[in-house]
């Protein structure tokens, strides 16, 4: 929208409530550089979903609005909220993105390789370490029993 120094930015959507949103993380509805002001509405720049009563945004939808760097409010990106005219204001909290279930799942798949990476480069030099005094390696003796003698 307009920011700091531009005219006056009222954008008016007519109530949507029949329309169906398409949700997921890349189909946001980003308002930048918000102007206006927040508990009571009607500044600089507006944002309004139809009117209340017959709720014109679920709260499903609102999630899918969110104010990057609003004027009057610390840099960040803040959640949306609706007002009982059905202006779309930013909240006071700062929107926190949470990663995807996948984004878990790889990096517990990527500490557990690093994990076994590590104690595999341990176990390995641990086993070159083992040089006798005189400079020769330790030949490892083969337990009793299990395997046929060479003597046959």
């Amino acid at each position: 929208m307009g920011g700091a120094g531009s005219s006056s930015n009222i954008i008016n959507y007519a109530d949507s409530s029949a329309e169906t949103w398409v949700s997921g993380q890349s189909n946001l509805l980003y308002v930048t550089s918000w102007n206006g002001t927040l508990t009571t509405g009607g500044g600089t720049d507006q944002l309004i979903f139809g009117s209340q009563p017959t709720r014109p945004l679920t709260t499903s939808e609102l999630n899918q609005i969110k104010f990057v760097n609003p004027v009057g409010l610390a840099a960040g990106t803040y959640d949306a909220t609706i007002l009982s005219d059905g202006e779309v204001v930013p909240t006071s909290t700062v929107f926190v993105p949470v990663p995807e279930p996948g984004t878990y799942a790889a990096g517990g798949t990527l500490a557990v390789l690093a994990a076994w990476w590590e104690w595999r480069r341990r176990r390995t030099k641990t086993q070159a370490g083992k040089i006798a005094v005189d400079g020769f390696r330790p030949v490892r003796e083969r337990p009793t029993g299990l395997w046929p003698s060479r003597s046959a």
